[in-house]
C-alpha cells in the first residue's frame, strides 16, 4: 500500500512538476514578450521624443519667423503712416498753393479789368490793348 501511495505521490509530483515546467515556460515566454514590448515601447518613445524635439525646434523657428515678420510689418505700417502724413501735408500745401493761385489770378484779373477801363490819359482802353506789350508802348509814348 505504501508503494501504491508512493506511486500516486510520484505521479502527483510528476504532474505538478510538469505543470510547474509549463508555468515556468509561460513565465519565460511572457518575460521575453515583455522585454520585447518594453524594447519596442522604448524605441517608440525614443522616436517620439526625437519627433517632439524636432517639432519644438520647428515651432521655435516658426516663432522667430513670426517675430521677424511682425517686426517688419510694424516697420512697414510706420512707413505707410509717415507716407500718408507726408501726402496729407502735400495735399494741404497743394490746396494752399491753389488758393494762392486763385487769389493771384483774381487779383490779376481785377487789375486787368481796372486797366482796361482806364488808360493812362484817362480815356477808356480798347479790349485789344490789354496785353502788356501794348501797355508798355503806351507808357513809353507818354
Amino acid at each position: 500500500m505504501q508503494d501504491i501511495q508512493l506511486i500516486q505521490l510520484n505521479d502527483q509530483l510528476t504532474s505538478q512538476a510538469t505543470e510547474m515546467d509549463d508555468i515556468t515556460q509561460k513565465f519565460t515566454d511572457l518575460t521575453i514578450l515583455n522585454e520585447s514590448y518594453k524594447s519596442q515601447i522604448e524605441s517608440m518613445t525614443s522616436n517620439q521624443l526625437k519627433e517632439l524635439e524636432q517639432l519644438r525646434e520647428n515651432y521655435t523657428k516658426l516663432e522667430e519667423s513670426y517675430r521677424k515678420i511682425d517686426s517688419q510689418l510694424y516697420v512697414e505700417k510706420e512707413k505707410v503712416k509717415r507716407i500718408e502724413s507726408e501726402r496729407n501735408e502735400m495735399r494741404q500745401q497743394l490746396a494752399s498753393n491753389a488758393d494762392l493761385l486763385v487769389s493771384e489770378f483774381t487779383r490779376g484779373s481785377d487789375l486787368r479789368n481796372s486797366m482796361r477801363s482806364i488808360s493812362s490819359d484817362g480815356t477808356n482802353v480798347d479790349s485789344s490793348n490789354t496785353d502788356s506789350q501794348t501797355q508798355c508802348k503806351e507808357k513809353k509814348k507818354n
